[in-house]
This record gives C-alpha cells, structure tokens and sequence, in this order.
C-alpha cells in the first residue's frame, strides 16, 4: 500500500470515528464554505462483518452491522465517507473531508485535523479504560471449611 492510501485511510477512519462537533468545527475552519455537490446523498444500510480467529483462520461472518455512506465532489475529486450507524452529516462530512484532503491547498491543515482527532479519540478510550479499571472486580476463591481434608 502507498503513502497516499495508508494517508487516506487514517483520515478516513478519524472522521468516521471522530465527535460530530469536533469534525464538522475543524472542516469549517478549513473551508468554510466547501461548493460541493453530492454524488450519493447519505443512505444507511447493512454491511456484512467478517472476521478471522487470530487473524489468520478462515474467514467467518459475525452479522450485520448498520453504517451510513455518502459521496461528494469537491472541484473535480470525489470524497467517499462510511460511518458506523445512521449518522447522515457525520458520512457527508467524512466524505467531504476524503475530498478536500485529496485538494493540495488543503491536504496539509486536514492532516493536522486528523492529528487532533485522533488526540481527541485517544483521550476518550484513555478516560472510558480508567473508569473500567476503577469498576474491575477481581473474583477469587475462598477455600471452605469441609473442602479441606484433616
């Protein structure tokens, strides 16, 4: 895989993932007002999940999984954006941030919006992991009385 498509996947997955308010303020600041036009307007609908034991056994199904697609052009470059769920601005906007970083005025601050919501997402797991550790119940085994030969 290349550069440009490993970029444009880590975008891709920061804004499928990213808070709706923080991904639509960062595209904003970077065009605010972006002319595009809509190839595929937002539609939910059910993709088929796989999976693999330890990554390398034969290929499985584990269901259906609900997520919201959407295509829009940008001066000529098509952004596509998937997002888990049915979420019709959180796609529109992961398919116009595909779009404009693909435009090289904006390839660089689209980067970095990338960088903060990645920060951001990395933040929030940390948060989630540390109030689960708080509510972690570590179970073991009291040895009874009559269990114990004398």
């Amino acid at each position: 895989m290349n550069n440009d498509q490993s970029r444009r996947r880590r975008r891709l997955a920061a804004f499928s993932l990213a808070p709706l308010d923080q991904l639509a303020e960062g595209l904003k600041r970077i065009c605010p007002r972006p002319g595009h036009t809509f190839l595929r307007r937002p539609e939910s609908g059910l993709v088929m999940v796989r999976g693999r034991i330890g990554n390398t056994g034969p290929a499985f199904n584990i269901g259906e999984m609900l997520v919201t697609r959407c295509t829009v052009q940008y001066r000529g470059l098509l952004g596509h954006g998937w997002t888990p769920g049915r979420t019709a601005r959180q796609a529109e906007l992961a398919a116009l941030g595909d779009a404009l970083g693909q435009a090289a005025e904006h390839a660089g601050a689209i980067d970095r919006l990338v960088e903060k919501l990645e920060k951001i997402k990395q933040n929030q797991e940390a948060r989630q992991s540390a109030e689960l550790e708080d509510s972690q119940v570590d179970f073991f085994t009291l040895l009874r009385g009559e269990d114990q030969n004398d």
